[in-house]
């Protein structure tokens, strides 16, 4: 369950960072929409409409991990529930039913006592009684383990099941990026111009001081 709460994770942060990419999309195609046409203006709406279907594809894909997450523990709680108020029942049963031999046993004992029984009669019910409470506990015991490891085998069944569509769609699913600029250079190339004019601004300012110093 731990892979399958992971990609949920990667698929919900996908989905915020699509619907900024949006609206830094919607912000910039307004701005082009008030300037002049340019020849970027219809790869840039095409880059939006990929971003909206790939929000829609994001989307589906996330309702369906959590459908397929929730469908079969669900069921398992019910009928792990189903069980557990038949063993509830059942003890109850079990319960009254060893009053009901505890009493008995009581007047046995009583009447062995009134008459002037031995003692071994006694002794008996007494351990008869015994007996059956220990009888009663062992069952429940065993029904309780039984429901225990259903539940841990279900539990078990469902974090060994690969998340494949969900691992995909979190780790390799490459989402567009919207460009920096209107003119549709790579964030890369901008950062690349940036980091030549700062060397070149730096190469200028150290020939004006040379320059000063002479």
């Amino acid at each position: 369950m731990s892979d399958i709460s992971v990609s949920e994770r990667r698929l919900s942060a996908a989905l915020d960072r699509i619907d900024q990419l949006l609206e830094a999309g919607t912000g910039h195609c307004r701005d082009a929409q008030a300037s002049a046409d340019t020849p970027d203006r219809a790869a840039f709406e095409t880059r939006i409409e990929d971003l909206q279907s790939e929000n829609a594809r994001l989307a589906g894909e996330l309702a369906a991990l959590r459908a397929d997450r929730g469908g079969p523990l669900e069921a398992a709680l019910a009928e792990a529930r189903t069980r557990l108020t038949g063993a509830s029942e059942q003890a109850a049963r079990l319960s009254a039913a060893n009053e009901e031999l505890a009493e008995a046993n009581r007047v046995l004992i009583e009447a062995a006592s009134s008459e002037g029984g031995s003692e071994d009669a006694s002794i008996a019910a007494l351990e008869a009684e015994i007996e059956a409470l220990r009888a009663a506990r062992a069952a429940e015991i065993a029904q309780m383990g039984d429901i225990m490891q259903e539940l841990e085998r279900l539990l078990s069944e469902d974090d060994q099941r690969p998340a494949t569509s969900a691992s995909r769609a979190g780790d390799d699913a490459v989402l567009p990026e919207v460009t920096g600029d209107t003119a549709g250079v790579p964030e890369d190339e901008v950062a690349e111009q940036a980091d030549d004019a700062g060397h070149m601004s730096g190469g200028d300012h150290d020939d004006a001081s040379r320059g000063g110093d002479r």
